[in-house]
């Protein structure tokens, strides 16, 4: 383990805290400029260690508490908080959100009058046009947002100094994106390469494992399949590294503030760490998660000696246009895809719930003595985790990121015919989410 990144994270931790009590302290006489600076340290340190999440909800909560005030002319960090916001819905898929946040920002801009930001309008309208063509995919637009994007590459050049390099990215990231929207992979590479570059001088690495994950889906939609797996296995490599050193650094954050003891945590950690390891023949090679083996042999055990059920609930999953996907960014990205989705899942296993990969993309969780709210929770939950990863699907017909479809469905099981009628129940619902909208949670109807 990295104890260096520990330490950067054990300090993130505190300084999250302390950011979190300051902004608890202001009232209505708190001055703007204070109260904005707060803000964009405490989303540096939410980026830093991942959380987008939690960055997206402390954005829209100051944009829209401020919204009749806003102005780029006197402060860049209004305008980066702001474009920082609009790409993280972007990557998220918040297409429901997004809009309305698109035309805000364009507002400010457009009404830009004085401030040191003042000479630098026209090239700020300019890109908030930009990546709102490249948001909502106005094809027509693709060589004047790359006009502008590269633009804006020149005036931070010129203005590093007094321009913050996070806004530096959001423009590659826009310009990687329009690439991709075109066709032209080469030029995308290009694009985070450079990104990746400065993420691994500035130690970003939260950020930087999506860039592998970008990098390597692209490489294998060019063929270079060497290159390809490399950057896959960074990523993966990355991706356990982290998880461990956060929860590490996140424990001896809590023994220093709270007084918790080195022995509780490390007891928690073990439970849940250790989880039962028997039984590898019932679970799927790729997740991990059970497989149709398993079915079969909960359905036997449950209708030996006497066992009656009661109440059970189910819900199928099924990943949204994942041909599209395997199709477009390849089948290494697409196993990525799976392992993600049934590691989300994997979260959720304990003596009454049951992840399981049905078949393909298709996944089940099977619920013992859940009620049909409890189910619908749980499938949302789920859905949520999986569009936190923000994995691009730019092919894909309801969102820009990988995104699932859910139908769920209980019954009170007494029988084997029972419980094979609930899995064909929750599957039917699925199909009814698949065939009004998917990226839905839909419910089966008696």
């Amino acid at each position: 383990m990295d104890t260096r990144l520990e330490d950067s994270f054990f300090e993130s931790f505190r300084k999250i805290n302390a950011l979190q009590k300051e902004i608890e302290k202001e009232d209505k006489n708190s001055v703007f400029e204070d109260m904005e600076r707060k803000r964009y340290d405490l989303i540096s340190e939410y980026l830093f260690l991942g959380e987008t999440e939690k960055t997206i909800v402390v954005l829209q909560k100051f944009i829209d508490a401020n919204a009749g005030h806003l102005s780029f002319g006197g402060s860049m960090l209004t305008l980066q908080m702001f474009s920082t916001f609009i790409i993280l819905l972007f990557q998220r898929g918040y297409t429901d959100r997004i809009d309305k946040y698109l035309d805000l920002f364009n507002k400010c801009a457009s009404e830009m009058n004085g401030g040191f930001m003042q000479p630098f309008k026209e090239s700020i309208v300019n890109y908030g046009k930009a990546f709102t063509a490249i948001i909502r995919k106005e094809e027509d637009k693709y060589d004047f947002c790359l006009d502008v994007l590269n633009s804006l590459e020149k005036i931070y050049e010129k203005e590093q100094d007094s321009i913050p390099l996070a806004f530096h990215i959001s423009i590659l990231d826009y310009k990687a994106a329009c690439y991709m929207n075109m066709g032209d992979y080469e030029s995308a590479i290009t694009s985070l390469l450079k990104i990746l570059s400065f993420e691994q001088e500035g130690d970003m690495i939260a950020r930087r494992m999506g860039t592998l994950r970008n990098l390597s889906a692209l490489y294998e939609r060019k063929g270079d399949y060497k290159t390809a797996l490399n950057y896959y296995n960074s990523f993966r490599s990355m991706d356990d590294d982290l998880y461990t050193t956060k929860n590490y650094a996140y424990s001896h954050f809590l023994i220093d503030i709270y007084g918790l003891s080195k022995q509780e945590i490390q007891t928690d950690m073990l439970i849940e760490g250790n989880k039962d390891l028997s039984g590898q023949i019932l679970r799927d090679g790729m997740t991990g998660i059970y497989n149709r083996r398993f079915l079969h042999q909960l359905t036997e055990e449950s209708f030996t000696g006497g066992n009656v059920w009661g109440a059970w609930g189910a819900i199928m999953f099924d990943i949204d246009f994942f041909k599209a996907y395997n199709d477009n960014y390849g089948h290494l990205a697409g196993d990525n895809v799976i392992v993600t989705f049934g590691n989300i899942l994997k979260i959720y296993e304990t003596s009454n719930i049951f992840p399981v990969r049905y078949g393909g993309e298709e996944f089940l969780l099977i619920v013992r003595g859940a009620g049909l709210p409890d189910l619908k929770t749980l499938a949302e939950q789920v859905m949520s985790q999986l569009r936190a990863f923000s994995i691009m699907h730019m092919y894909s017909g309801v969102s820009n990121i990988v995104t699932v479809s859910a139908g769920f469905s209980a019954l009170s099981c007494g029988s084997r015919n029972d419980f094979e009628r609930l899995i064909k129940e929750s599957d039917m619902a699925l199909y009814e989410a698949k065939h009004t909208g998917r990226n839905k949670v839909t419910e089966y109807r008696r």
